[in-house]
């Protein structure tokens, strides 16, 4: 599974994305998508009721309904307090939500998720593994105090050097294009100004 940065820079971008070019828009919105792009994994917290971490993890947190579901949710409240249209708020953390499911489908060939429900409670297992294998660093099926300590292990620590090389080369790669497209816009703007002249 990737580890919170990759989510969190996942909802960080679909929230940038949504932007304009010179809108950077608010910290709570940031917050909001960040939390979003996370929120799938507070299906964690149950387990420590039970002393098995990962005993309710990707289930039907880990699906297109819960993305959905949370997308209704937030247009909603979005709507009802006046801070945008339902459409716009459902879209975007729709979006920051289904980044989540996206990411941990593709981080463990070994892995099971419910994505159709509440269509469908097949779990459905991804042929392709993009990220280091959770298995190999995180112990989900002990106490609360041996999933947090695996967090601390050199295992992880590993798991968090790439990924943060990973979110460095897709970030430089994102910025180089908006800039790239910035100034296409401004030799346009321009270009469109000197034969108007």
């Amino acid at each position: 599974m990737p580890l919170p940065i990759v989510h969190s820079y996942a909802g960080y971008s679909i929230y940038r994305l949504s932007r304009k070019d010179r809108d950077r828009g608010s910290w709570g919105g940031i917050i909001l998508a960040v939390l979003l792009a996370n929120l799938a994994d507070f299906d964690f917290f149950p387990g420590i009721f039970v002393g098995e971490m990962g005993r309710f993890h990707r289930g039907i947190t880990h699906s297109l309904g819960a993305a959905i579901l949370c997308g209704a949710f937030i247009g909603l409240i979005a709507h009802l307090s006046k801070r945008g249209s339902f459409l716009k708020n459902f879209t975007l953390a729709s979006a920051a939500y289904l980044s989540h499911i996206v990411l941990a489908f593709f981080s463990e060939a070994g892995s099971h998720m419910p994505i159709f429900w509440p269509l469908s409670s097949t779990m459905i297992r991804t042929p392709v593994t993009l990220f280091i294998r959770e298995g190999e660093f995180l112990h989900q099926s002990g106490s609360f105090s041996t999933f947090l300590a695996s967090f601390f292990s050199w295992g992880c620590l590993r798991v968090l050097l790439f990924e943060m090389s990973v979110v460095f080369l897709v970030g430089s790669i994102v910025k180089a294009a908006v800039e790239i497209r910035r100034r296409l816009r401004v030799k346009e703007a321009a270009a469109v100004a000197s034969v108007e002249a």
